[in-house]
């Protein structure tokens, strides 16, 4: 997540908004245990890497592997 493309402060707005618990509330979706990610993540790098400008998966999948964990 670069500064240059404002990732930061959409990141913030979703964890105040409670990206994570609308997600679960609306899609009634589960995985099983040996799961690695959860989906509601999968939908939030998808959709944090369009906002920063991503036009496809791999375009989002490049965004994100020069990130940094807050």
């Amino acid at each position: 997540m670069t500064n240059k493309a404002g990732l930061i402060p959409v990141i913030k707005f979703l964890d105040k908004l409670g990206f994570s618990q609308l997600f679960q509330k609306t899609v009634n979706h589960e995985r099983s245990d040996n799961a690695v990610y959860r989906l509601e993540d999968g939908v939030f790098l998808i959709l944090t890497g369009l906002i920063g400008g991503a036009f496809n998966i791999s375009k989002c999948a490049l965004l994100w592997s020069g990130c940094q964990v807050l």
